[in-house]
C-alpha cells in the first residue's frame, strides 16, 4: 500500500473522529436553536435573501453568535472540511496517481465548505444588514462543495472498484 493510501486512511478515522466531537460536544441554547432550525449547510441555502433573512431570524441572537464563533473554532466544521478533503484527495492520489488534478476537484470540496462557512459567519455577524457577497457566495460554494464531493467520491469508488477487479483478474491470470 503506498504512503498516499496508508494516509489516506488514517484520514478517514480522523475526520470521522472530528465531526463526531463537533456533534457531540456540550451544546449552548443558541447552538440548541440553531440546531433545531437547521444551519444552511445541513437543510440547504434559501433561494432568496428574504429566504436568507428569514432563516437567520430563526435562529435568534444566541443562534446566530453561537454560528459567528463555532464555524471556525478548533474542533468545528471547518477542520471537518479540511481533514476530509486532505483525506479524499489522498485518496485519489493512490488511486490515480496519473490523474493528479483529481487531487484538486477533491481539495476543492473543503475549500468550498470553508467559503460556504465564511459566508454563514458573515450572515450571522452582519444581521440584520446581511452582507450581499455572503448572500451571493453562500449558495453558490455549497453547490461547488456538492459537485466536487460528488465527482471525487464518484471516482473513488469506481476507481476502487475497478482497482480490485484488476488485481482479481491479475490473481487468475
Amino acid at each position: 500500500m503506498s504512503l498516499a493510501a496508508r494516509a489516506a486512511w488514517v484520514g478517514l478515522p480522523v475526520s470521522l473522529g472530528i465531526i463526531s466531537a463537533v456533534m457531540l460536544k456540550p451544546q449552548s441554547p443558541g447552538t440548541k436553536r440553531v440546531m433545531e432550525v437547521g444551519p444552511p449547510n445541513l437543510i440547504g441555502w434559501p433561494s432568496s435573501e428574504a429566504g436568507i433573512m428569514e432563516l437567520f431570524t430563526k435562529y435568534g441572537a444566541e443562534g446566530r453568535t453561537s454560528m459567528a464563533n463555532g464555524y471556525f473554532s478548533l474542533i468545528s466544521d471547518s477542520t471537518f472540511a479540511v481533514c476530509y478533503s486532505i483525506s479524499m484527495a489522498l485518496g485519489l492520489f493512490a488511486l490515480q496517481p496519473k490523474r493528479r488534478w483529481l487531487c484538486l476537484v477533491a481539495l476543492s470540496t473543503g475549500v468550498c465548505n470553508l467559503a460556504e462557512n465564511f459566508c454563514i459567519v458573515r450572515l450571522a455577524n452582519t444581521y440584520p444588514n446581511l452582507d450581499q457577497m455572503a448572500v451571493f457566495w453562500g449558495p453558490l460554494a455549497s453547490y461547488g462543495k456538492k459537485l466536487a464531493m460528488a465527482v471525487s467520491l464518484s471516482v473513488v469508488v469506481v476507481s476502487g472498484f475497478l482497482r480490485r477487479s484488476a488485481d482479481k483478474s491479475n490473481k487468475v491470470a
